[in-house]
């Protein structure tokens, strides 16, 4: 797997985290701090998909829902082309084992 810098964004000002690409346009990363659901599951451009308890979940998210788009290309073409073929994303998710939302 491929690993990367990423620079996260927050309101104490950016965060460097180290992210792979366990599917091309999809990265996992830990946030920093103590979170119940610590591992993100982002889209390269930093959109969150979904959030897990290990990276192992994560990383099989990513799995999960890799032939739904192309990744590699910007947000908005992947949510497009995720609308108009009427797939479930948050199903997928949930059944990777991932979370859309905080479960606490």
């Amino acid at each position: 797997m491929t690993e990367i810098t990423m620079t996260l964004h927050s309101s104490t000002g950016p965060v460097e985290v180290q992210a792979t690409e366990p599917v091309p346009g999809l990265r996992v990363y830990r946030l920093p701090g103590e979170h119940p659901e610590p591992w993100h599951l982002a889209h390269h451009q930093g959109h969150i998909l979904a959030l897990a308890a290990t990276e192992g979940t994560a990383t099989a998210t990513a799995r999960a829902v890799a032939d739904m788009t192309d990744w590699t290309r910007n947000t908005m073409t992947c949510a497009n082309a995720l609308f108009s073929s009427g797939s479930d994303l948050a199903a997928r998710i949930q059944q990777a084992g991932g979370h859309t939302r905080p479960t606490t």
